[in-house]
């Protein structure tokens, strides 16, 4: 049996053979690393798009309400505007039954405006330009 052993250990190309196992063996062993990255980072972008898609959702009003105070996109009989819940817990500026509603989008943050721009503010001069 030693002898067989050392024989094939001689053999010409075996340690050729060894060299491009470990090799395989690396290159499958960086395989499946980065495959648990990718999908521990498709997981993330599917929770990202799940919380993405939950903010630019219409709300029922029978569902829940927005914080009081915050300025909101609502439906109101087909139309978009903007409004927001007072402290009597009314909508301010409502003509007509609100039926749905959902958070402002933010603003831009690519650079396009030097100064500091709060959603909020936003809020407020889209709702004076959408007010009767």
């Amino acid at each position: 049996m030693s002898w067989t052993r050392l024989r094939w250990k001689d053999e010409p190309g075996i340690g050729a053979l060894r060299e491009q196992i470990v090799v395989l063996t690396t290159e499958r062993d960086l395989a499946r690393k980065l495959a648990h990255e990718a999908v521990a980072k498709m997981d993330g972008i599917k929770a990202e798009l799940t919380q993405l898609r939950s903010q630019q959702r219409w709300v029922p009003v029978g569902e829940r309400l927005p914080e009081r105070g915050i300025y909101v996109l609502v439906s109101q009989n087909g139309e978009v505007v903007t409004d927001r819940i007072g402290d009597d817990g009314k909508w301010e500026d409502a003509d007509w039954a609100t039926t749905h509603w959902q958070p402002l989008p933010s603003p831009p943050t690519d650079g396009a405006s030097s100064s500091p721009y709060r959603a909020e503010v936003a809020a407020q001069d889209i709702a004076s330009w959408t007010s009767h």
